[in-house]
């Protein structure tokens, strides 16, 4: 008696073949296309022209998809050891239209991730700009109160007084100076730009204010690079140095004392430095420690990383250094929209 012997396994449909061939296959697919985020990430659309981004990619999908073409390949003559039926005919037939569909496909995703990205990009700068209209608002706020803050008014009205009995051909240019710090003070944060001149002229009315007061007790140095004074720059850039110079170097300060003020031009950027003499042994007045904090913040927001912000004391001298590279209306943090 012959016994026959069973032939081989086989899977004998056609659709059971094109689904064994194509269902691991297009999850590679998925696979690199969506791995092609990192590459969006990498090549910004706001850096690169289109006809760059195009190229780019093009050579990336070219690439890509030949690597997942001969993926297909080595998995259908894997799938035709194992006797399916004829996976590699079906590969070889399906070749082309698998090639276009693998390309339309990278290329939506590639549209995707950079619909994605622009949608992440916009939604992170709406949040800085937020961020920046809050510190802003907040600094503002705590300006006016420095302004006319009642110490401040009484010292100033103080000031006024005196005058008008030993020096009253003084009080009209001490008025107008009082005049113009608070209208800066108040009315600054509507220009998303002023000028380092501007800036500069702001805290000479409040230091003209406060030379009165403190008369000989107090000295100021003025070293201006000419070059200087047209860049644009962050409003209320100077004051919070000024003021805590005032508050916790000047008014501390036993004997006479000095605020020297250095701004310099340089090939990338616009170094400023404060210093005032310091008493270590001398009263100090409470410090929140928010005026210079806040500075911090919003060198960051509206210069980026570039900012350098430096503080140091010794026994007789404290000082702020800021190296701020160059701003343009256009780079401006508040105007990105």
């Amino acid at each position: 008696m012959l016994i026959q012997l069973a032939e081989p396994f086989q899977i004998v449909s056609p659709i059971s073949s094109i689904s064994l061939l194509t269902i691991p296959w297009y999850f590679f697919l998925l696979f690199f296309c969506i791995s092609n985020y990192y590459l969006c990430v990498r090549l910004p659309a706001n850096r690169y022209t289109a006809l760059q981004l195009l190229a780019i990619h093009s050579l990336a999908a070219a690439i890509t998809i030949g690597l997942w073409m001969l993926l297909g390949w080595s998995w259908a003559r894997a799938l035709a050891e194992l006797n399916t039926y004829e996976p590699s005919v079906v590969y070889a037939q399906s070749q082309m239209i698998n090639t276009i569909i693998g390309l339309l496909l990278y290329g939506i995703w590639v549209l995707i991730h950079y619909t994605y990205l622009m949608a992440k990009g916009d939604h992170t700068e709406n949040a800085d700009a937020l961020a920046q209209k809050l510190l802003i608002s907040n600094i503002e706020l705590q300006t006016i109160k420095a302004s006319v803050h009642p110490h401040f008014m009484y010292n100033s009205l103080n000031m006024l007084a005196n005058l008008s009995i030993i020096a009253p051909d003084k009080i009209h240019d001490k008025c107008v100076q009082m005049s113009e710090f608070l209208r800066y003070s108040v009315n600054y944060s509507k220009n998303e730009l002023v000028t380092i001149e501007e800036e500069l002229n702001h805290v000479k009315n409040y230091l003209a204010i406060e030379r009165e007061r403190f008369g000989e007790g107090l000295e100021v140095f003025i070293e201006v690079d000419n070059n200087a004074l047209g860049q644009p720059a962050m409003p209320l850039l100077l004051f919070p140095l000024i003021e805590n110079a005032i508050k916790h170097g000047i008014q501390s300060h036993a004997g006479a004392g000095f605020i020297k003020i250095s701004i310099k031009q340089n090939q990338n950027s616009i170094d400023l430095c404060v210093s005032n003499s310091y008493d270590p042994t001398g009263n100090k007045a409470q410090s929140t420690k928010h005026g210079l904090a806040s500075l911090k913040k919003r060198l960051q927001s509206y210069y980026g990383p570039g900012s350098r912000f430096n503080a140091e004391q010794t026994d007789e001298v404290y000082s702020v250094a800021l190296s701020l590279p160059f701003l343009t209306r256009a780079t401006a943090l508040p105007q990105r929209k």
